[in-house]
């Protein structure tokens, strides 16, 4: 059984690389593997299954206003959260969301549950600003490590050495590795 809690754990202060790359190793899932899916939809679905087969619980839902049938566009910026449990850790994921975003966030809620952490993953523009200490270097690191983990910083760079900065090249790498504009920005 692997069960990526129990055989993974990480401190606040550890290198986002360091951290990437042991995760990448343990879920068996190389670079190549990623870019060979063919959509964000394929990606999300495999992303989700190797999570599952690790030992985290996934869950998706839309997420909304109790007692509103619809929540308007815009109004819900809360993209996922997570429960650390030793035995039953659960990551929830706002279906309303792009698969893109719904890919960020579950790797961004699996390094919370890797720091023994719950998290919840937002847009809000002034979130990380509102925090302190550990929660705030914690919920930094969370960001840095999806970004290292989804588009590895080495493999980005050899990948887009003569590339200029274009909408094209930009939207390509998003596809590549099946990720959103911002995380290639």
């Amino acid at each position: 059984d692997n069960f990526i809690l129990r055989d993974l754990d990480f401190k606040p202060d550890v290198a986002t690389k360091t951290m990437a790359v042991q995760v990448r190793a343990y879920l068996e899932i190389d670079i190549a593997e990623q870019q060979s899916w063919e959509s964000d939809e394929e990606a999300l679905k495999q992303w989700r299954e190797t999570l599952e087969d690790h030992g985290i619980f996934v869950f998706k839902d839309t997420f909304r206003q109790p007692g509103r049938a619809r929540t308007p566009a815009g109004e819900n910026r809360f993209s996922g959260f997570c429960v650390y449990d030793t035995n039953f850790p659960l990551i929830y994921v706002n279906n309303n969301k792009s698969k893109s975003r719904q890919i960020f966030t579950l790797f961004h809620e699996l390094a919370h549950l890797l720091m023994r952490t719950g998290g919840v993953d937002t847009r809000l523009e002034d979130y990380i600003s509102h925090l302190k200490g550990d929660d705030r270097r914690i919920e930094i690191l969370c960001n840095r490590f999806t970004g290292e983990f989804l588009v590895p910083s080495k493999e980005f760079s050899d990948r887009t050495a003569n590339l200029s900065v274009t909408e094209i090249n930009i939207s390509q790498m998003a596809d590549l590795y099946r990720v959103s504009r911002e995380v290639i920005l």
